[in-house]
């Protein structure tokens, strides 16, 4: 170990090419020297030493490097401390010897313990080198560096909460309504769709207006004006407001996005509505019309009237800015003039009543039908074109109801133009004879499709052309029916008969076993031309006849019911008295007797004739 170096003798220079001796490895300070402690993890250094010795460091860090070495070239001698327990701050007169050529070597890795003070020559450097490490980085520049780090910390945590924020927003906001927001001065912030229907619907149904037309004033329900919204449509562009912003503005509740309340309005009601306001029936218009005149036979115009309506176009605007609502809207009437005017009802006129005298006639396999004027008249309409745009506008169609038509031949037609089906009818004697066809049969006729000859019969008029129309029918044949007398003779009130006695020239009328009229005296075949005795059936009648035979004419025979071939019971006029034999064959009785039994025996009465 070298000796100390004394004040006032020269710096020993220490070998560039000696190796430096750890600073744990040198021997401890002698006791004139003792070791400066600077070390602050000391817990039993007193806090004012530590603070002293921080000092010293500094201020040897803060010695510019030319003073280190003197004039001469050498190093200025090291001075230990008066006392072990003062501050390195007094070595601040005398500084250490460090030679030129061993300056880049001088200052050595700082170590975990403190640099001592020794009389060595070689442990002064180190202890001058120890103390140029711990002043290595200044006191100003660490905390510098620390304000540095600080605000990267804080600038760090403010974009964190930023951008946790914005996250946070957009997806709470995702499907509501942005901060800011608002409809109709509504704040709607934070609304979901649902919840923003309801909204608008609840501002509808709160909004009213007052409207003002000479004099007069209504408020009235906005709603109550055939006027509505699109609430799903308000909501969804509620929840698009602030879109396409930046991300202040979009989120800003100070930033008001106001969605614009778009009302629609049915006009019929709105134009309806307002005019029961102010005007009611007095204001309306009457079209010119066209109707039937008995009397006359022919169509008549009705004049037309001007009316007034509510002009409703400043409503309309206000729609496009409801807001305009509050300040109420005031109303003027315009002119409305007839939809049909008095000419247009004139030509309709004049067309229908030449129809009037068209010849329409209807041909079925049963008859015929001719279409009169009533008819048609019953059956035109009058249609105004008020619903088309174009030349036509408010003229008048005359047309002809098919379903009046239809009904109307039902009524009166279908007689003439079909038949109900006959079938032929025979009486049957209760021997099984064929007595006689009661009933002719004739074939049934049916209008196939009356809906379709309504149709031609409404084109023909429609044409204003005469027609005869072909009438469809479906013809069902006759049968042949066979029907049995009756011939209960033998009960009381059974069947009717007639009794004729050739012996005593008298006649009575029987039901079955029960005696009805009679006898009546009667003239009976001459000897030439007897009445035949037998049984025989009544098989024709006529209330009046000419009758002629060989050798006679006689004329207004009556009441004659035919019994056996040409013989019959029929009134005698021409004669005065009854009871014997002088006729051609027939059976001859006082007209009176003789209507008796025409009306009382039908055909198919049993004829019983004897002596």
């Amino acid at each position: 170990m070298s000796e100390p170096t004394q004040p006032g003798d020269d710096a020993i220079v220490e070998d560039p090419t000696a190796e430096t001796t750890p600073q744990e490895d040198a021997a401890p300070p002698e006791e004139d020297a003792p070791a400066v402690d600077e070390s602050p993890a000391d817990e039993s250094t007193d806090p004012s030493e530590a603070e002293t010795s921080e000092t010293e460091t500094t201020d040897l860090a803060d010695q510019p490097e030319p003073d280190a070495v003197d004039e001469s070239g050498e190093a200025a001698p090291v001075e230990a401390p008066d006392e072990p327990g003062e501050p390195a701050a007094d070595t601040e007169e005398s500084e250490p010897d460090v030679s030129a050529e061993s300056e880049p070597e001088a200052v050595a890795a700082p170590v975990a313990d403190e640099p001592t003070v020794s009389d060595e020559p070689g442990s002064a450097e180190e202890s001058v080198s120890g103390t140029a490490d711990a002043a290595a980085v200044p006191e100003g520049a660490q905390s510098s560096s620390r304000r540095r780090w600080a605000a990267v910390v804080v600038i760090a945590v403010v974009v964190a909460l930023i951008a946790s924020g914005a996250i946070w927003a957009a997806v709470y906001y995702g499907e509501r309504a942005k901060p800011g927001v608002q409809i109709a001065d509504v704040d709607v912030s934070g609304q979901t769709a649902t919840e923003l229907s309801a909204t608008v619907s609840g501002i509808l149904d709160a909004m009213t207006v007052t409207f003002r037309h000479d004099g007069e004033t209504h408020e009235v329900n906005v709603s109550d004006l055939g006027i509505g919204i699109d609430t799903a449509r308000i909501a969804q562009a509620a929840l698009a407001a602030g879109d396409g912003v930046p991300f202040y503005e979009a989120y800003n509740p100070f930033h008001a996005k106001e969605v614009a309340l778009v009302l629609d309005s049915d006009d019929e009601r709105l134009q309806r509505e307002v005019d029961s306001y102010f005007l009611g029936a007095e204001g309306d218009s009457a079209d010119a019309g066209v109707s039937y005149d008995e009397a006359a036979g022919k169509f008549v115009v009705t004049p037309g009237e001007i009316g007034s309506t509510i002009d409703i176009a400043p409503i309309k605007e206000a729609l496009a800015h409801p807001k305009a609502f509050a300040d109420g809207v005031t109303l003027t009437e315009r002119p409305v003039a007839p939809v049909v005017s008095d000419q247009a009802a004139e030509a309709a006129a004049t067309t229908a009543n030449e129809r009037l005298g068209l010849d329409v006639v209807l041909d079925s396999a049963a008859g015929d039908y001719t279409v009169t004027a009533a008819d048609i008249a019953a059956w035109t309409t009058f249609t105004t074109r008020a619903a088309t745009s174009g030349d036509d506008q408010g003229s008048v169609a005359v047309g002809y109801d098919q379903a009046a038509i239809k009904r109307s031949l039902e009524a009166e037609a279908v007689g003439d133009l079909e038949d109900e089906v006959q079938h032929e009818t025979i009486l049957v004697s209760p021997e099984g004879n064929d007595i006689v066809t009661s009933e002719q049969g004739s074939d049934g006729v049916v209008i196939s499709d009356l809906g379709a000859v309504a149709s031609d019969v409404a084109g023909a008029l429609d044409r204003g052309q005469n027609a005869v129309i072909d009438v469809a029918t479906t013809v069902t044949e006759a049968g042949v029916e066979r029907v049995t007398v009756p011939s209960n003779f033998n009960d009381p009130n059974g069947a009717k008969w007639i009794d004729i006695n050739l012996s005593t020239y008298t006649l009575n009328a029987y039901e079955g076993t029960t005696h009805v009229y009679g006898p009546i005296s009667v003239v009976t075949g001459a000897s030439g031309t007897p009445t035949d005795p037998g049984t025989f059936y009544v098989w024709y009648k006529l209330p009046i006849q000419t009758m002629r035979g060989e050798g006679y004419v006689t004329e207004n025979v009556r009441w004659v019911s035919y019994y056996n071939g040409d013989e019959a019971v029929h009134g005698a006029w021409w004669r005065s008295s009854f009871g014997y034999a002088a006729s051609h064959g027939c059976v001859n009785l006082p007209e009176s007797y003789a209507k008796w039994i025409y009306d009382w025996a039908p055909l198919g009465t049993k004829v019983e004739v004897h002596y």
